[in-house]
């Protein structure tokens, strides 16, 4: 109750821009709830229309952020899960188009309105600067690949829930799409495929952005590490439905422990005790945590201050030859 609280409270708080997002999905959910139990096609196409308002409401919220920021929005947490919202939406929208499975509309508008309920509670006002690694070409393609993979496996993640229910497939009806036959298992395919090739590109252009900037192709950073984990699950993945021995529910929980594995990579890895070490964790408003393509030491002037203490001992007693020329 009490995040439900602050949630609201977050949301009266909030920029109109915010709230009538926030109150448009609110109102996809509702409007695919009462699709759902009453059947009714004409309320699907409001539920699309919906969805698409929503869509241009966060690219309006995204470009306003972007200028107000000076730099693409994908610094903070708050940042990039709006941008994740985003990408999330675009591929449920088309997927809603291709294939009218109104189930997994529904599914993914409850999604959505979980995802609005994380932004409202991770809600930061604070503008963060770029470092200067940050501000190469790469940045812009590498974060966007990511945050787009990790929306398109989101729907994968709710495709595959469905092929656990239904791993046969079935007849086509309201529920299910206006096809003769929908296979659950080829559709959560589909977009695995088109996700997996944008977290490919991700991880390679993350890989020459280290190469250029810090010299390492690889750092073993901790998020790296779980970056390469979750994206290894989907090469098994792939792997698996090639040698045709693996049934649907098998291929759908892989799907699901990628998925797993993403969000864990994307929130759950600052809670481990070798969070401290890594350079990938967003920045929020609440711990001030260095966002994850941030890799700047900054030392206090209590720090500092303390060293050159420290060295002027050491010269005076000495133990300590300046090598420093100025």
């Amino acid at each position: 109750m009490q995040l439900i609280s602050d949630i609201f409270e977050s949301l009266m708080f909030a920029e109109p821009l915010m709230q009538l997002i926030s109150v448009g999905y609110l109102a996809l959910f509702v409007i695919c709830a009462i699709m759902m139990m009453t059947q009714n096609r004409a309320l699907h196409r409001v539920a699309q229309i919906v969805l698409a308002v929503c869509l241009v409401l966060v690219a309006i919220k995204i470009g306003d952020r972007w200028i107000e920021a000076g730099r693409p929005p994908f610094k903070t947490f708050y940042e990039a899960t709006l941008y994740i919202l985003f990408t999330s939406s675009i591929v449920a929208f088309v997927m809603d188009v291709k294939f009218r499975v109104r189930a997994l509309t529904f599914l993914l508008s409850g999604g959505f309105l979980f995802t609005i309920g994380y932004i409202l509670s991770h809600r930061d006002l604070d503008i963060v600067k770029v470092a200067p690694a940050l501000q190469t070409w790469i940045f812009i393609p590498h974060v966007s690949a990511y945050i787009l993979s990790y929306g398109t496996m989101l729907v994968a993640f709710f495709a595959a829930v469905m092929t656990l229910i239904k791993p046969s497939g079935g007849k086509g009806n309201f529920y299910v799409g206006d096809t003769d036959y929908i296979d659950f298992e080829d559709m959560t395919y589909q977009v695995v495929k088109f996700g997996f090739l944008c977290q490919t590109t991700a991880l390679l252009l993350g890989a020459w952005w280290g190469q250029v900037a810090w010299q390492n192709y690889w750092g073993w950073d901790p998020k790296e590490n779980w970056a390469l984990i979750s994206w290894c699950i989907f090469i098994v993945y792939l792997h698996m439905r090639q040698m045709k021995k693996f049934n649907a529910r098998q291929l759908s929980m892989t799907v699901i422990t990628g998925f797993t594995a993403i969000l864990f990579t994307y929130v759950g890895m600052q809670y481990l005790p070798t969070a401290d070490q890594s350079l990938h964790v967003y920045t929020t408003e609440e711990d001030g945590v260095e966002d994850a393509e941030e890799p700047e030491v900054q030392e206090s002037s209590g720090d500092a201050a303390e060293t050159h203490n420290h060295e002027n001992h050491n010269h005076e007693d000495g133990e300590h030859h300046d090598h420093d020329h100025e």
